[in-house]
């Protein structure tokens, strides 16, 4: 496995497949939020502003295993703080249970530092115990996310 940042122009066809293998083969998961339908533009409006990074995991045939998107930039609740944001944490259902997902956050924290981001946030879906993960990597437990529909 190799794991490093590729640009969005490198990889998102092959995060959005992942994607959307990831909620075919679990259907259950979107209940109650809307059908998936990616956003390819404002992605690349983020990316030229210097407010995406990506973290990929790839196996030596180049098959996306993993990716970790940050969307990355000032907290406007915390004066000169810089912050990225979980956007994606996706790895490929054959390779689950192999540390992929770990290493990927890992990865990204080291580099997301370099280029001078201070926090890091994960949200996930309550489908799943996202519990030993994030607190294994260093993370705490500071907020929940609630979702309505409004209609």
């Amino acid at each position: 496995m190799v794991y490093q940042t590729e640009p969005l122009d490198m990889c998102y066809k092959d995060i959005e497949a992942l994607i959307h293998r990831y909620y075919e083969a679990q259907p259950n998961i979107l209940d109650g939020m809307p059908k998936i339908e990616m956003d390819w533009e404002h992605y690349q409006t983020l990316a030229a502003n210097n407010m995406l990074f990506i973290m990929v995991c790839r196996k030596s045939d180049r098959h996306l295993s993993g990716c970790a998107v940050y969307v990355v930039g000032k907290h406007p609740h915390y004066l000169g703080k810089c912050f990225a944001y979980c956007d994606t944490l996706a790895v490929d259902l054959p390779d689950r249970n192999k540390g992929i997902a770990s290493a990927l956050v890992r990865g990204a924290s080291l580099k997301l530092k370099e280029i001078g981001v201070q926090f890091m946030t994960h949200s996930s879906r309550t489908i799943y115990d996202k519990t030993p993960l994030f607190p294994k990597l260093g993370f705490r437990l500071t907020e929940q996310t609630f979702i309505k529909e409004l209609v």
